[in-house]
């Protein structure tokens, strides 16, 4: 189940378990496709909607990313994109320690 708050304080944690997930893409590329693969258009929109509030996050958005990744030739599988949402589960979810935001 995919439930967690993502904050501005969380975006550090977000980029490294990317980082991990997505290596073969640039740092710009990758944090385009993570903003999609959460539901954003781009990470600018990420950014400003998290400056406002922290948004709740409970789904992925496979095909948006993986549509993205493909048009700026970046291979990328759903098979990429499920060891991220497994790491961000991991990092935010219910079972996370928050303390260290």
């Amino acid at each position: 189940m995919i439930d967690f708050l993502l904050t501005l304080d969380r975006l550090k944690a977000l980029k490294r378990q990317a980082l991990m997930s997505i290596p073969h893409a640039k740092a710009a590329h990758r944090t385009e496709i993570v903003a999609r693969f959460l539901g954003w258009r781009t990470y600018a929109s990420l950014l400003h909607d998290l400056r406002s509030e922290g948004q709740f996050i409970d789904n992925f958005d496979y095909s948006g990313a993986i549509d993205f990744s493909r048009q700026i030739d970046i291979d990328l599988d759903t098979e990429d994109l499920g060891e991220l949402a497994e790491r961000l589960q991991d990092e935010f979810g219910s079972e996370a320690d928050y303390s260290k935001y």
